[in-house]
């Protein structure tokens, strides 16, 4: 996603890419960025979910 945001800047400011191209990329790399962190999310509760078990069992 930092690549997509660093050439969507690049191309944007240099006119390479149009408005709609650049916001279209800035789309992209968030919806990247978002589901990374909705998998880290997920693998942190998991986690801690399997700690809590390992806590419980005797």
């Amino acid at each position: 996603s930092e690549e997509i945001l660093r050439t969507a800047n690049l191309s944007y400011q240099n006119g390479e890419i149009d408005f709609f191209q650049y916001i279209l990329s800035l789309e992209n790399a968030y919806r990247i960025r978002l589901s990374y962190l909705e998998t880290l999310y997920a693998y942190n509760q998991t986690v801690i979910a399997i700690n809590q078990l390992m806590i419980l069992e005797p």
